[in-house]
């Protein structure tokens, strides 16, 4: 469903490109003695039409045929008695595909409607773990004291304006709580509180046993935190 939604925004940007490009046309049209941007009014309303026609083939061959093609070829592997055809075997399953979820009556709390897809009004849940971990992990070479003052941590943070990293890093972080939290307001707060001590359990092993962080260890934390989401997601999904 995504590429369809892909198709028309390219779609829309084109016509309205293409919608610019006439006006410039007409405008040329109704100033013939005159240039704009060093491009003579003659030479647009003599070419417009002859370049209008190569951009629309090539958009047609190159995001309509091509891709479609790429797709119809994608539906080889598979083996199906009823539809030999491939044409066929592709058009039975996007059949079976849409007859499926438009009238699956299953629900689940982190599901969306169609018309919120597009503008990710309600963002898929999984997504959020991975970007809670990997902000914190950025916080904390920011922050943190670094282990080795030649490591690639300590080079990489100073390269970054630290403060202004930390600062957007940190709000990035609140966002996400509250996305999570709007989402699924239990299983967000118990995804964030075992990040949270996954962070300060990561504070304290590195503080007390080398000094501060380095690349590795800000790695160790990272899968951590995402084992330590994970489980207690798990484990709480039961409940919730």
């Amino acid at each position: 469903m995504l590429f369809v939604y892909a198709g028309c925004g390219l779609a829309l940007l084109f016509f309205a490109h293409l919608l610019r490009r006439y006006r410039e046309y007409l405008y040329a049209k109704a100033h013939p003695g005159k240039s704009t941007n060093g491009i003579d009014h003659k030479y647009i309303v003599k070419n417009f039409a002859n370049y209008t026609i190569k951009t629309i083939d090539f958009c047609l061959t190159f995001f309509v045929l091509v891709p479609v093609g790429i797709y119809l070829l994608s539906y080889l592997p598979f083996v199906d008695n009823f539809h030999p055809g491939l044409f066929d075997r592709m058009l039975a399953n996007q059949t079976s595909m849409f007859n499926y979820h438009s009238g699956l009556e299953a629900t689940h709390p982190y599901s969306s409607s169609w018309y919120e897809w597009p503008t990710m009004v309600r963002p898929i849940w999984y997504y959020s773990s991975y970007v809670t971990d990997a902000v914190k992990e950025g916080i904390s070479v920011m922050t943190f004291p670094k282990a080795r003052k030649d490591g690639t941590v300590a080079e990489f943070s100073r390269k970054a304006e630290e403060m202004t990293v930390r600062n957007v890093l940190l709000l990035y972080l609140g966002i996400l709580l509250v996305l999570m939290v709007w989402i699924q307001p239990i299983l967000g707060v118990l995804a964030f509180a075992a990040a949270a001590f996954s962070f300060l359990y990561y504070h304290h092993k590195a503080m007390k046993y080398f000094g501060g962080i380095t690349g590795d260890l800000a790695g160790y934390f990272l899968c951590l935190c995402e084992v330590t989401m994970a489980i207690v997601l798990a484990i709480a999904s039961v409940w919730v």
